[in-house]
């Protein structure tokens, strides 16, 4: 036996060592010890990651059950909107691009809906608000092919229509000046955080109620959280009241109202509590926001009232269906929304002519150039054959009516 003392090596059954005269008993239980010691320290070690990780989980829990209330929820949907709108007024200079898709269902008239659901429209729109310049164009197709298109282009104190492919010279209007000075970025976010903590402010946890549904997501079936408010007589006053009295208290917010719209400031409180006079009954109206996950993912959102119906679903980044229900009607539309910070291209405006000086030969040569669009050839055949109605008539119909109403023989 080993002497844990001094390592001489004993007989076995020695109970004293036979070098150092040490109990070989005591030396043998003491060493024991001193090395069972250790375990209980790795044990701890052992404890503390699982102790952290519970209180993570119970943190985690307690966010969830937080976040998944649903006055919380819209409380920050509505905080998150004020945020977007304050961040996106400081961008001076912007452009967006918005594609449109509708689709009609369920009308009962499958004809019209075959008509409808060839169209779509494209909306693109150029912002320099520095330069006090904007280019807004609409441009529309039919069966894919080129139909009506228009551009809208402000500089200068005045607007200028460009009828694209049909007139060839733009028509001008005159405009008042826009003054991008007024609305600072500090008036922004006075009058958007003013208006969020007064809606947040009138909202109570009595108004909400939580449900699941399903909600198509990019053509597939999701189950979502379902955070509804629902609108009454009682509530909807109650809600127009708080609102109207945190605004009206909030002498930051009149006074940046009234220096925005060059007003008196006792003629914006009287202008907000008209704004927020509760005559109407909402008694069957409710706002339901659409969230996924424990996180409680943004997912859309849905207005209901009586038989109407109207809720906006996020596909992914810039990409929504909009979906308009009225009774047994469905119209739904696809959007894609791109925005960008593209240079505000501006059109030639030399030729531009005042709207009063339009001639009818001007109108008539515009109603002729339809004609000429490869998407009005397709739209004609098919109006043609759905309901045995020649577009070409009713154009020469319009410039028959203008011929005699300017006095003019054609």
């Amino acid at each position: 036996m080993k002497c844990s003392n001094c390592n001489f090596e004993n007989e076995l059954g020695a109970t004293v060592c036979a070098s150092c005269g040490a109990n070989l008993n005591i030396v043998s239980q003491t060493a024991n010890e001193i090395t069972e010691k250790p375990k209980k320290g790795n044990n701890l070690v052992k404890i503390i990651p699982i102790i952290i990780v519970l209180i993570l989980l119970a943190g985690g829990l307690g966010f969830y059950l937080l976040s998944s209330n649903p006055l919380n929820v819209y409380k920050a949907s509505v905080k998150k909107l004020g945020n977007q709108i304050i961040e996106k007024s400081e961008d001076k200079k912007s452009y967006y691009k918005v594609d449109l898709k509708p689709e009609i269902t369920s009308s009962g008239e499958k004809d019209l809906e075959k008509l409808v659901n060839k169209v779509s429209v494209s909306v693109s729109g150029n912002v320099n608000q520095d330069a006090k310049k904007m280019v807004l164009g609409v441009s529309t197709k039919y069966d894919n092919k080129d139909l009506l298109s228009a551009d809208i282009q402000y500089q200068d104190s005045s607007a200028y229509l460009f009828l694209n492919n049909i007139l060839n010279k733009p028509i001008k209007v005159d405009a008042e000046e826009i003054d991008s000075d007024k609305m600072n970025k500090k008036t922004t976010e006075i009058l958007v955080n003013s208006s969020v903590n007064a809606i947040n402010k009138s909202l109570k946890k009595t108004y909400f109620t939580k449900d699941k549904e399903t909600v198509s997501v990019s053509g597939k079936e999701v189950k979502v959280n379902a955070y509804k408010l629902k609108l009454n007589n009682k509530n909807y006053r109650e809600i127009n009241e708080s609102i109207s009295k945190t605004l009206l208290e909030d002498r930051e917010f009149v006074t940046a109202l009234a220096k925005l719209t060059d007003s008196k400031e006792k003629e914006v409180k009287e202008s907000i509590k008209e704004s927020f006079k509760s005559d109407v009954f909402y008694d069957k109206t409710t706002f339901i926001i659409y969230t996924s996950g424990l996180f409680n993912k943004y997912v859309g959102f849905k207005v209901d009232a009586d038989d109407t119906g109207v809720s906006v679903i996020k596909n992914s980044d810039g990409n929504y269906t909009i979906t308009t229900q009225v009774s047994k009607l469905t119209v739904k539309v696809d959007v894609n929304v791109e925005v960008s910070n593209n240079n505000d291209k501006l059109k030639d405006v030399k030729d531009a002519i005042n709207a009063e000086e339009l001639s009818n030969s001007d109108l008539t040569s515009a109603l002729d150039n339809v004609k000429k669009l490869d998407g009005y050839s397709s739209l004609k055949e098919d109006v043609k054959n759905v309901y045995d109605v020649n577009l070409d008539d009713l154009i020469d119909y319009l410039k028959m009516m203008m011929s005699y109403s300017n006095g003019l023989d054609l």
